[in-house]
């Protein structure tokens, strides 16, 4: 119904308007506006909730699709946060982590950019903590993603060389571990070993 209304954003009042007038055109009536106006409460939370719809501003919606700067949730694309990271998938006694400065990330959104700085390294223990260890960073670090798996070791490397394969590799990065890429690419490779556990 929504895709009635471009991408400007709703009232409910105004819904409940838009419906009762493409149903007039199909030569339809309401018998009962009350249950029409409950039918799109239930129809709104379920948009909401599921990320279909989104609220631009207090008491509006429309499309998520349409919605200005819309993207999917961290959470809905790699998992959800664990250990101080946004998200973590995978069970093991180590960890691949990908992590990266928000001044990276936003530069890469204004240039609409789906790759930009990120470190991918492991760590034997918290790689949180290995994270906050990097003490010459101008500002907080952005902890990603985790990874857990007992082949910490071979799927950095793998990842690692996928990426150098993209020609993704920070030339002029102190140390190997940066590369131009997301934490949705570096999840996507991951999961085509078999080092990490799909279904987590």
């Amino acid at each position: 119904m929504l895709q009635h209304a471009g991408d400007q954003p709703l009232t409910r009042g105004e819904i409940v308007g838009l419906l009762e007038r493409l149903h007039a055109e199909q030569g339809g009536t309401f018998q009962d506006a009350g249950h029409l106006l409950g039918a799109v409460k239930k129809a709104l939370r379920a948009g909401k909730s599921t990320g279909v719809l989104v609220n631009p501003r207090q008491s509006y919606y429309m499309r998520a699709s349409t919605a200005p700067g819309s993207e999917p949730s961290q959470e809905a694309v790699l998992g959800p946060p664990a250990e101080g990271f946004d998200a973590a998938v995978g069970q093991g006694s180590g960890s691949v982590y990908v992590w990266y400065l928000p001044a990276y990330r936003d530069r890469a959104r204004s240039t609409k950019s789906a790759h930009w700085e990120c470190k991918v390294g492991t760590s034997a223990y918290s790689a949180a903590r290995r994270v906050a260890e990097q003490g010459y960073v101008p500002e907080k670090p952005v902890c990603a993603l985790l990874i857990r798996t007992d082949h910490y070791r071979d799927l950095e490397r793998y990842l690692h060389s996928v990426l150098d394969g993209r020609g993704r590799r920070v030339e002029s990065a102190v140390g190997t571990e940066w590369f131009h890429t997301s934490p949705a690419e570096v999840l996507s490779i991951a999961r085509e070993t078999r080092w990490v556990d799909v279904a987590t």
